[in-house]
């Protein structure tokens, strides 16, 4: 056999095998591509649902009155999430909620005061109460959702507690001698 068809066909030899080699590797990749996702499921550790910041319902927004002074305000939604030295009579609420599956959600609110009343108040989107609860712990199979309201019946039967500062006695502290003497 002449030398130069004995090149030739050790060459296409050659270009077949590496193509062979070349398609097989492609494929298991697409193959070890779509095992992957299959398993990435089965094997990914349990990650909780997290908050960050102070979470606040729009039953709590919706118990806020245009008006109302700073620590009335303080009272119902708590301390601002930020504080700004340069908007001071701006609260705002920030709180952000991860899912498990890395689902990120943002809720956030903005209150404005002047002079100590509330007087402009905006928010995106926020959650009630029940669904915060459902959020925070979602129900598994055979569990219902958690219901957060009282019916009529329970709610008249609750006592009101006069909390009011003149209500509240404060008894005198004791002095104990000192220890190093």
């Amino acid at each position: 056999m002449p030398l130069f068809l004995k090149k030739f066909l050790i060459d296409t030899h050659f270009a077949i095998s590496l193509s062979l080699a070349l398609g097989s590797l492609a494929s298991c990749s697409l193959v070890d591509q779509k095992m992957v996702s299959i398993t990435d499921n089965l094997h990914r550790p349990y990650q909780p649902t997290t908050i960050q910041g102070t979470p606040i319902s729009i039953e709590q927004v919706n118990n806020l009155k245009l008006g109302m002074r700073s620590s009335e305000v303080y009272k119902i939604v708590g301390s601002p999430s930020t504080n700004s030295l340069f908007h001071k009579n701006q609260w705002d609420y920030w709180f952000f909620l991860k899912k498990g599956n890395g689902e990120l959600t943002q809720f956030n609110l903005s209150l404005w005061f002047d002079k100590d009343q509330l007087v402009k108040i905006d928010y995106q989107r926020l959650p009630s109460e029940s669904e915060l609860a459902h959020l925070l712990n979602p129900p598994t199979k055979g569990t219902k959702p958690v219901n957060l309201s009282l019916p009529q019946e329970e709610l008249t039967q609750l006592k009101v507690v006069n909390t009011s500062e003149s209500s509240i006695k404060i008894s005198k502290t004791k002095v104990y001698p000192s220890l190093g003497d």
